[in-house]
């Protein structure tokens, strides 16, 4: 587990965690209703979501599945104005609650359901954020790499099962492994892109196999448009609970989305509890950057390649290629 890595902290309640913090008042119920009715978007049920220990609010807005990114577009293009990130959600309650009791039987700030966090006492969101730190990136990297590591010629054996490479090659990793000249897996995996049959020829066909990455959208559920009070999007795992936090904690998790921010541009879209998709406006200019971005993803959400099995190194190559990524991470 990672509580090896990552200090646990203080037990704090949400009373105490806000000291220091200044809060940026947020637009109320009327801006929203007002700017919803601007653009002809007057026919939406919007419910006030309590956070607790926090002075604002977060709301919930009904949306229909064939509008639900135009609609975060829409409320995306207001997240500096009205100090409000949106983040479509789904509910997998019993649709026939009706899409308030839904929503509101989710309990979304709960932020312990899964039992994802290092910490079991309550974590007020202000705290995640004052843990966030960019070493944790490399951090998570690190511990996924020791995992994977520890079992070297297992993980090699499946990288050279499912990519398209020459005896020849093959048999000068199994020696390189095999004789302790390379001692880890990511060492292993930068040790092949950068050899010439990796980069020069892609493992499978691109279009075919990047079909993994599409955005997933339920069906017959209950959607919404959760606006937090924040600007930012990584900012929304501080308050949003994700399966691909434990062990690490949120702070290590949101520490990794603000990188990919600021690497790639990426904005989180939609948080399906288990499922994160995002939107970069950058792709990897290098197969080298594009592999730490896919050991990156891999180390907070494995089940992302593992699921549909595909290798670390085949999403590092369509990565290259995409700027919407699909995040899961299994219960």
């Amino acid at each position: 587990m990672l509580n090896n890595w990552f200090g646990r902290g203080k037990a704090n309640t949400y009373a105490k965690n806000d000291q220091g913090f200044k809060y940026h008042p947020t637009a109320d119920l009327n801006q929203i209703t007002e700017f919803l009715q601007q653009h002809q978007k007057a026919k939406r049920r919007i419910i006030r979501l309590p956070i607790p220990g926090d002075p604002n609010h977060a709301y919930a807005i009904q949306v229909l599945p064939d509008e639900m990114y135009d609609m975060w577009e829409l409320l995306r293009s207001q997240a500096e104005t009205f100090h409000m990130w949106p983040v479509l959600h789904v509910s997998w309650n019993q649709y026939s609650l009706g899409w308030e009791n839904a929503i509101k039987k989710d309990d979304i700030f709960n932020r312990n359901p899964f039992e994802c966090e290092i910490s079991k006492q309550p974590q007020h969101p202000r705290t995640i954020m004052a843990g966030v730190d960019p070493s944790h990136v490399q951090l998570l990297v690190n511990h996924y790499d020791g995992r994977y590591s520890a079992n070297l010629s297992e993980n090699l054996a499946y990288l050279l099962d499912n990519m398209v490479l020459s005896d020849g090659l093959k048999k000068q990793a199994r020696h390189l492994v095999d004789q302790g000249h390379i001692t880890s897996f990511v060492g292993l995996t930068k040790w092949m892109i950068d050899q010439e049959e990796v980069k020069n020829q892609p493992t499978r066909d691109l279009k075919e196999q990047a079909t993994y990455l599409s955005w997933f959208e339920p069906d017959n559920e209950h959607y919404a448009l959760i606006l937090l009070p924040v600007e930012h999007s990584w900012e929304a795992l501080a308050y949003m609970r994700f399966h691909g936090t434990e062990g690490g904690g949120s702070a290590a998790v949101v520490s990794m989305l603000k990188h990919w921010h600021d690497q790639y541009g990426a904005e989180l879209v939609s948080h399906y509890g288990t499922m994160l998709q995002l939107k970069s406006q950058r792709k990897p200019a290098t197969l080298e950057a594009a592999l730490q971005l896919s050991l990156e993803h891999e180390a907070v959400a494995e089940s992302t390649t593992v699921t549909p099995g595909v290798t670390v190194i085949e999403h590092a190559q369509i990565l290259q290629h995409k700027n919407r990524w699909f995040l899961h991470q299994a219960v």
